[in-house]
């Protein structure tokens, strides 16, 4: 049952879970219908799934989109009163005929909408109970193959969108001489990339097997309830909002006042930062207190996204994507967990070590490097400011370069200068650009307290493997990095700017397997310092986790929250300072060291 034709409706309420409370109970107001799609694979490695994660709308109205094939008609037709079967010459042919209303709609022509598709969350999408219909074998591939060809269409219009955007911004701030404003001449808040919760940018759906259902003409509401749904994402995705709402709450309680001031009705932990910012900046006091004259709960669409929904670019030769490019990219967002389970510590068999943040010090390395730079440049004030700035940079660079056979050491080279162009400090910067600078960022040194560990673990006859970074030549330099000879290398790397993959999982655990036989993913303890690219995923596949959250770095400033429900966070089995704790967790008492 790799693909059907089915009715659904949009459940906002399930799709919002990431949000703080009040952003939950804006979304589940949001009015939906139902519609009908074909729900289906779009990977044919996956055609044994029972489980499709993608829609395409069928509705009488041909798709928005001005792309090849962005609408195919539906046939045969048949009539629900006479039982009349319609078949002309229809795009894509279905083994069993559409049900029309009467003799009249039969006629009609029937769309489906190859483009946009609207991905399904993977952790909200049931088996497929009743087949109803499905594409005979040529339509089937004359349908993804389209669907396809439109989703890589879409990817490369939103990368030209993206960059024609940035060149127009740069030329205005050249034209009226303005600084670029990510780096302007005022302190820079190192908690600005974490500032907002993690779109996944997927839906939920409710899938109608039983019952009254909208007829297939009626012509279908849910691109415009995924653009209700995706403002009350931008309005509420601040980690501050539930204390914003409060404060303009608590003001209109009193009356409105300026002159009185307005305090919260309840404390919220997570809300700190906004109350320091109530206090501490007059500007953001003003905007609240305007906003007491508006309504709390407006859908009103930003400047910026109402552009690119009603403006056409010639310069990319497929007009108005705009409406898309905003709602459904979700290629450009991480997917992100439906709810994470809490597995127990254990007792483990095997380790498996992270590299940078758990044995080598690659913070420290890049502090280093970059050392010198604060004296030239005034654009930020501290040197956490740099670092922050730096880490954002290559990760970006990585991800630009995601899809080429680029090395580490390239990617750190290209974010240095981009860095040093940023500061207005390239001239000076040169030296630092040498190939002893990249050659001590690619190849730090491991912590003071890995080699203890590596020996007591090897005492307790516990296998421990580090993850190679990057790319399998890293694996090479990895060995020879570590301190000590009691460590194995896993056979696939991971990326240091990218979350781990189920293949990943897999590919790991049947390496473990290969050392201790019959060994289950509850056996195998995973330890990082990232919450996001190792502790997450590895919980979704079973492995309890360990977060070492080394005292002063800037990951161990991090709070990776998706949501406020319970089991909506990812929740480490363990988490400690350093790996002396972690031995005192996992090794019986004659293997640990002294502190």
């Amino acid at each position: 049952m790799p693909h059907t034709l089915t009715a659904v409706q949009f459940n906002p309420a399930a799709s919002a879970y990431w949000l703080p409370r009040s952003g939950q109970r804006t979304a589940a107001k949001i009015p939906t219908t139902q519609f009908w799609a074909i729900r289906f694979h779009i990977d044919d490695s996956e055609e044994g799934d029972t489980c499709p994660k993608w829609l395409c709308v069928v509705s009488p109205e041909p798709s928005p989109l001005p792309l090849p094939n962005a609408s195919m008609t539906l046939g045969p037709k048949r009539s629900r009163v006479s039982s009349v079967i319609h078949a002309g010459h229809e795009d894509l042919t279905l083994g069993v005929a559409l049900p029309c209303t009467n003799d009249e709609t039969v006629h009609l022509p029937m769309y489906v909408h190859t483009a946009p598709v609207v991905k399904i969350h993977m952790f909200c999408s049931p088996p497929v109970k009743r087949v109803l219909c499905q594409f005979e074998g040529e339509s089937l591939r004359r349908f993804k193959r389209t669907v396809r060809d439109n989703d890589a269409a879409l990817r490369e219009h939103w990368i030209s969108r993206q960059s024609i955007q940035w060149v127009r911004r740069i030329a205005h701030w050249n034209h009226h001489g303005l600084p670029d404003p990510t780096f302007s001449e005022q302190a820079i808040d190192p908690t600005y990339m974490w500032s907002y919760l993690n779109n996944p940018r997927a839906y939920c759906f409710d899938f109608i097997y039983d019952g009254l259902v909208n007829a297939i003409e009626k012509r279908p509401r849910i691109h415009e309830e995924i653009l209700l749904y995706a403002q009350i994402c931008r309005d509420y995705r601040w980690k501050g909002v539930e204390r914003t709402l409060l404060w303009i709450r608590a003001s209109r309680t009193n009356g409105n006042n300026p002159q009185r001031e307005a305090e919260p009705l309840v404390e919220d932990h997570d809300s700190q930062d906004a109350t320091k910012l109530f206090r501490s900046d007059p500007a953001v006091r003003q905007i609240a207190k305007e906003l007491l004259t508006f309504d709390i709960h407006s859908l009103d669409v930003e400047e910026e996204e109402r552009e690119a929904a009603t403006s056409s670019d010639s310069s990319t030769g497929s007009g108005d994507l705009g409406y898309t490019l905003v709602y459904h990219r979700d290629f450009a967002f991480p997917q992100l967990a439906w709810k994470y389970p809490e597995i127990p510590l254990g007792t483990p068999r095997i380790l498996v070590f992270d590299t940078f943040g758990v044995v080598l010090n690659r913070e420290e390395a890049i502090r280093r490097v970059l050392a010198s730079w604060l004296p030239l440049t005034h654009r930020v004030q501290t040197f956490d400011d740099i670092l922050a700035l730096y880490m954002e940079i290559e990760a970006l660079t990585a991800r630009s370069a995601e899809s080429l056979a680029t090395s580490m050491a390239a990617i750190v080279h290209s974010a240095l200068r981009i860095l040093a162009n940023k500061l207005g400090i390239l001239s000076q910067a040169d030296f630092a650009l040498a190939a002893d600078a990249v050659a001590e960022i690619v190849k730090p040194r491991p912590y003071h307290d890995v080699e203890p560990a590596l020996e007591a673990l090897s005492r307790q006859g516990l296998p421990v493997i580090v993850i190679p970074p990057h790319s399998e030549v890293a694996i090479e330099h990895l060995v020879s990095s570590l301190p000590c000879n009691k460590v194995l290398a896993a056979n696939e790397p991971l990326s240091i700017h990218f979350a781990a993959t189920n293949s990943f999982f897999k590919s790991l655990l049947k390496q473990c397997r290969s050392i201790v036989p019959h060994i289950e993913p509850k056996d195998v303890l995973f330890v990082s310092a990232g919450v996001g690219r190792v502790i997450a995923p590895a919980s979704l596949a079973g492995h309890p986790t360990a977060l070492l959250e080394r005292h002063g770095t800037i990951a161990s400033k991090v709070r990776f929250v998706v949501g406020h429900l319970p089991h909506t966070n990812p929740v480490p089995s363990l988490v400690v300072e350093d790996l002396t704790k972690l031995l005192h967790k996992v090794c019986q008492p004659a293997g640990r060291i002294d502190q």
